[in-house]
């Protein structure tokens, strides 16, 4: 696998982990 198959999935994985945490954060910071 080179580096330019590699990066876009990885990219997509951080980011969806980013969003869900930051969505998790928030749900249980308003309660």
């Amino acid at each position: 696998m080179t580096l330019d198959q590699i990066r876009p999935g990885d990219v997509a994985f951080s980011v969806a982990v980013t969003i869900h945490t930051d969505k998790l954060l928030s749900f249980f910071c308003r309660n």
